[in-house]
């Protein structure tokens, strides 16, 4: 997406790391954790068909084993859950190259893929999500090939709280 920088000043970033104000949050640590488990793990084969459908029809936009994720709506940053029992903690964050390639789409293509019980219907998922196309106005995305910057922790450590 083009100058989808200038849609957001701040973007939600979701970590187990506990990153300080100023620090650098480098793209592809999600690309590094699918690769390096392999089809074993649990989001291999729906990472492989978007990235397959990105690299064919939309190969001007990020791939996401080499992008970093920050969430548009912090209250989605929020509630969103990896399907893990690791604490992660919310950050603010903003963009740290205005024009490294980005993207902008809503991850509940991403959910809606288990609906589909056919090639086709997950494949057209992919191409909605990658079109960025609009399926739910709260669950949107940005996948960058930039590093994104924190500006500010809003998990507090000791509690559960987020100051969204």
């Amino acid at each position: 997406m083009s100058n989808s920088q200038n849609m957001v000043e701040l973007l939600y970033h979701r970590s187990p790391a506990l990153y300080g104000k100023g620090d650098r949050v480098p793209p592809g640590n999600w690309g590094r954790m699918i690769l390096g488990v392999g089809p074993r793990h649990n989001c291999f084969y729906r990472e492989y068909l978007l990235e397959h459908i990105r690299a064919t029809e939309f190969p001007d936009k990020p791939s996401r084993m080499k992008a970093a994720f920050a969430f548009e709506n912090c209250g989605f940053a929020q509630s969103w859950n990896r399907g893990t029992n690791v604490a992660e903690y919310v950050f603010a964050v903003k963009l740290a190259d205005p024009e490294a390639p980005l993207h902008r789409g809503d991850m509940n293509w991403i959910d809606a893929m288990g609906d589909f019980h056919s090639f086709s219907g997950v494949e057209e998922c992919a191409r909605h999500y990658w079109r960025g196309d609009e399926r739910h106005p709260d669950t949107w995305e940005f996948v960058t090939a930039g590093e994104l910057i924190v500006v500010d922790r809003l998990t507090a450590i000791t509690e559960n709280g987020v100051k969204c």
